[in-house]
């Protein structure tokens, strides 16, 4: 078979080669280090941005979700019962509302979410804990005049802050069921002004961006209000 001659520069190379005298092209250490240094730097600021991207979209995710899922569950029930009744319990009756409570999530609700109660509270408590199959739930009870039903929400069931009263505007936020409307709504649902959703300080339900801890009753209405968007001076999950 026919072979062509090698070239000069062939065989330059192949001497090189034979002779360990060909470059090697590699990083310096210095140019490494700045390297890591300028990637430490860009992840520096960029990932808690991300995180807080991440942690925004979540909790109006879960929100949205959670309001869509407990209405559902609402007109499922008046479906099948024609109506969806809940009584105003008496002041006699008070020191039995855990168990009122309990029979009317029995029969209207629980089945229909696919949820169950979690061991937080005996069944003669007043109180009841609801766990999600998505991971978030609920801390609930009848309020003190007896007409109310509270909804402490939690994006995430397992946090310290699921429990009674809290709605940080971080894991935990404030619906009510309204027995005239028959539905699971946000505190402050009817208030049509952002400012007053933001800033109230007039009345018992304090605004969202109040300083107080817990006192941010309006945050689930703010949000919802702006289409289940976090808006983006919201101060709590930054």
């Amino acid at each position: 078979m026919y072979m062509p001659a090698l070239t000069g520069q062939t065989n330059i190379y192949r001497f090189r080669v034979k002779h360990g005298m060909t470059k090697r092209f590699a990083f310096t250490l210095a140019e490494v280090l700045i390297t890591l240094g300028i990637i430490g730097i860009v992840a520096a600021i960029t990932i808690p941005g991300l995180i807080t991207r991440c942690h925004r979209q979540r909790v109006e995710t879960k929100l949205k979700k959670f309001s869509s899922v407990m209405n559902q569950a609402v007109r499922m029930s008046v479906a099948e019962h024609d109506d969806i009744v809940f009584d105003t319990v008496s002041a006699e009756n008070m020191g039995n509302r855990g168990a009122i409570l309990r029979e009317w999530y029995d029969e209207n609700l629980l089945k229909y979410l696919k949820a169950e109660y979690t061991k937080d509270y005996p069944v003669k408590s007043p109180y009841v804990k609801v766990m999600l199959l998505d991971g978030s739930g609920f801390v609930s009870y009848i309020s003190n005049s007896g007409t109310v039903i509270h909804f402490f929400y939690c994006v995430d069931v397992n946090d310290k802050s699921c429990k009674l009263e809290s709605y940080d505007g971080r894991n935990t936020f404030l619906f009510n069921y309204y027995p005239a409307k028959k539905a699971v709504l946000p505190v402050g649902y009817n208030i049509p002004d952002i400012n007053t959703l933001k800033n109230n300080s007039k009345s018992m339900a304090a605004g969202c961006y109040n300083k107080s801890y817990p006192n941010r009753h309006y945050c689930t209405a703010l949000i919802a209000r702006n289409g289940w968007k976090i808006p983006s001076d919201y101060p709590w999950i930054k």
